[in-house]
Order: structure tokens, then sequence, then C-alpha cells
């Protein structure tokens, strides 16, 4: 017989018409790409620490994680990005044996006029109106009640005469990124201090101890981005583990693939030498410097704005997309110098346009040099392991499908058609016809160089080897021109 069965039995007689399906040609459907987004939870919320949740709301965030905590805020910046993309989060407890940075705000002076005092806590405008012949402790007293009513603020305060002290709500260096500025949108916004009045913001303290990072419960669990805020070195070194191509997420044994991103604020210098520190290519980290908004909601923002294109397309370049965050002070903005400087330090940085909006200027990972110490730029783009994460699932999907339960033979053999029998060969030429398919997809190129390159070797009991030669797309960066002109 040429046709073979794998679910109705050739002992059949009992008379009558029986169907068997057979869907290894027919599938045709996508993998869902979820985000994790790792940060912190206030003890007011729900959920339990260390759990991934699915969060599909705002209002659930806020509840489950407590309202202004890191997690409700940055799951909010998140959306802001990607508005459809599947998310879970895991949420952790603040570190029992850290501290919560501070801040002071100082009004001097009395008002002579009337006017809106415009602060900014996390980036955040809280206003407050001034009336002429305000006194220091008044308008003190009323910013200090502004910020306590802004339930989804990061921080709290409390007044003391003509002092208002600004408290983060979690402990820890990237939960204490509390940035305290006066007039950031300025004249353009019609923001101006009364006259009359003065603010000072202190030089502030730093918060310390970072949540220890247990990924225990993500079990099995794919998760293709993954948002985390902590750049301490033993976050970074936790998260690459969770990652490793030996026995983390990219191991053969797991194939669960993910790529992490992470944002760092600090001078050019600062984020050169953080970088140079880092060798992962399933780590992303983007660079900023004097920025309103927390770390971790641009971490957050970063994550978003990749996640929704490579969802969409991993091999369409990461560049020229607007970032739903406030733009650093401008002589802070990094330099076309700096920005290529901090590309060769394995940083991803942003521009600001004349519109004032923060522009993702390339992604690259954190890789840099091989196993030799020699430079590489293999894994330099953050698209080639999303693309390749995209063709790993696909393929291993397809041969899942199509071979799943079949007997193997020798190269030679005569199969007749229909047959639940296979050769590597027959393995190789399916294979070849779903890179094509990968190929006119635009997610790869050389369907020719791949079918001449790719080797399938029937290694013996029941082991198919398979050589893929993945040529992936490229991503146009740079365009030059050249121009030669005359004066006749």
């Amino acid at each position: 017989m040429t046709i073979t069965f794998k679910t109705i039995p050739a002992s059949l007689r009992a008379p009558g018409v029986y169907g068997e399906i057979d869907p290894s040609r027919a599938n045709a459907s996508t993998v869902n790409q979820p985000t994790l987004i790792i940060g912190q939870m206030l003890a007011s919320g729900t959920a339990t620490a260390n759990v991934p949740v699915l969060v599909t709301s705002y209002d659930q965030a806020r509840t489950t994680f407590g309202a202004g905590s890191m997690l409700s805020l940055m799951y909010k910046k998140y959306r802001e990005a990607d508005a459809f993309g599947t998310v879970y989060v895991l949420p952790l407890a603040d570190n029992a044996a850290g501290t919560q940075a501070s801040n002071t705000i100082t009004i001097t002076g009395t008002a002579t006029a009337a006017g809106t005092l415009n602060v900014y806590v996390a980036g955040t405008n809280i206003q407050v109106g001034v009336a002429a012949g305000d006194a220091n402790t008044a308008v003190a007293a009323a910013l200090n009640a502004a910020i306590n009513a802004a339930i989804d603020l990061p921080a709290t305060s409390s007044v003391s005469t003509n002092v208002v002290n600004v408290t983060a709500r979690h402990k820890g260096i990237a939960a204490g990124d509390i940035d305290l500025r006066v007039n950031y949108g300025g004249p353009a916004a019609g923001e101006f201090t009364p006259t009359g009045v003065t603010v000072a913001i202190g030089a502030g303290t730093a918060g310390t101890g970072e949540p220890v990072l247990n990924f225990t419960a993500l079990a099995d669990t794919a998760y293709a981005y993954i948002c985390t805020p902590y750049t301490d070195s033993t976050s970074v070194g936790a998260v690459s583990t969770l990652l490793n191509d030996t026995v983390g997420r990219w191991s053969p044994f797991l194939q669960l693939y993910g790529h992490a991103f992470s944002a760092k604020e600090a001078t050019v210098g600062n984020l050169s030498t953080f970088g140079n520190g880092l060798n992962d290519q399933h780590l992303t980290v983007l660079g900023f410097n004097d920025a309103p908004e927390p770390v971790y909601l641009w971490a957050a923002a970063y994550t978003g704005v990749c996640a929704q294109s490579l969802s969409a397309d991993p091999a369409l370049p990461l560049q020229n997309i607007a970032l739903p965050v406030k733009a650093p002070a401008k002589q802070s903005r990094f330099s076309l110098t700096e920005r290529n400087t901090l590309y060769f330090d394995g940083i991803s940085t942003t521009r600001i346009n004349d519109a004032g909006q923060v522009i993702l200027d390339r992604s690259v990972t954190t890789y840099q040099t091989n196993t030799t110490g020699a430079p590489d730029s293999s894994y330099l783009d953050t698209e080639t392991l999303a693309t390749l994460q995209v063709l790993l699932r696909d393929v291993k999907d397809m041969l899942s499908v199509k071979f799943g339960r079949v007997k193997l033979v020798q190269d030679g053999t005569s199969i007749p058609a229909g047959s639940n029998t296979v050769t590597a060969q027959i393995i190789k030429g399916e294979v070849i016809g779903w890179y094509r398919n990968q190929v006119n997809a635009g997610l790869a190129q050389d369907a020719a160089g791949f079918a001449r390159g790719i080797v399938a070797e029937n290694q013996g009991n029941g082991v198919v080897a398979l050589l893929l030669p993945i040529a992936v797309a490229n991503q146009l960066r740079i365009t030059k021109l050249l121009v030669q002109f005359t004066k006749p």
C-alpha cells in the first residue's frame, strides 16, 4: 500500500467510511510572542512575589501591584508603545535590606504675583496655584499636598516648614530614580516660576539594595521579550544565566529563547565603561542621560517599541521609532560622535528630532567579542537574534508537525507516496522548501545558497542531523552619497 495511516488500523474490518485528518501540510499559524516585564510591587498589591501574572489592563496592574508601584507604571508605559501584545509581569518584593531614595524641594521667598508652580516628579508635572502674597511655607504645604494627592506617583512626600521631603515608594537603586526638576516644559509650555518664589532641588540620596531576581516560577513558558530595569552586576548576571546558550533558555534542551531589554542612565563615559564590562548577545541596553522620567520607564518604553516592531517583522530595522518618554535636557543629549562610540561599546542610543521626540537611533546587543577576546560583530544587531528566534521556532514547529511520528530509513530507499516513512534527504527537501518561504517573507536571503549548503545526515539510531546555513535578512542602516559636481 502506498498510503499509510497513523490512527486508522490496518486490521479494521467493520464496514464504513473513516476519515483521518493529517495537518502536516496545513500549519500556517503564527507563534504568540509574549513580553515579560520584571519589576517591584508594593505591599498594598495583591500579587504573589516571584510568580508571573498575565496583565491585560492598567487598572489590573494598579490593583495587582499597587498604585504608584514601579510595575504598574512600567506596564502603563509599555502599553503606550505596544497596545496589543501579550504581557506577563513578574512582581518582585523590595529588598528588605535596601533603602529608599529621597530628595528635597526647598521653597524660599514670598510670591509677589499670582502664578503656577510646575514641579516635575519622576517626569510627572505637579502643578500648584500660587497667589500673590503666599509665603514659602504656604507654597511648600500646597506642593506637598499635591504630590501626595497624585496616588500614581512613584514617590510620596512630607513637609517641614518650607522644605518638601520626597521619598521613593520602593527601596532600591532603579526604583529610586526619582528625578525632580522645575519648569521642564519651559516658556514654550508656559511654565514660569511665580515671581518672588525660588525653588531649589537638593542633591538627593540614592536608594540601595536591588531585589533578588527569582526566575523559578517562569517554568517552561516562552517569553520573546523580557524587560528588566536592573543593571547592577548581580541582576545582569541572573538575566544572562536565564538566557544562556548552554543551560538557559537558548540551550538546545529548552529552546524557549527570548531577549532581554534594559536601560541605563549615565554620562557617555560611564555608559562606555558599563557597556565594555558586558558581552551578552541576549541583552540589549538603551543608554541615555539626564531625563526626567525614571530609568525603569525608559526600559519599559524601549521594550515596548522593540516588541511591537519585532513581533510584526523581526528583521525590520529598530531605528527611526519614537519612544513615549520625555527627552533629556538639551545639554545632555548625545551627539552623533557619542552615539557612534557607544555602538562600539554595546550600548543602544536615541536622538531627539526637531519636534522634541525621543527617536530610537539604533538597537545593538552588548555582545562585542568572541571567546578568544577578538572583536566580533556576529550578534551586533538586536534584529539578528530576534529573526533567528522566529526562524528556529518556525522550523522546529514545521519539523514537529510533518515528521513528529514517522519511520526513518537510509537515504536512497524508494519511498511510496503517502507513506509514513522518510529519509534524511526527504527532510532536507522539506527544509529547503521552508527556507524559500522565509526568503519570500523577507526574514532570510539567498535561497539558492541555502539549498547548496544545507547538509542532512542520517546518523543512525533514528537521528537526523541538519546543518542549516541560514543567511538572515540584513537591515539598511547607512546610505552613502558621493556627489560629483561640475561647473560647466
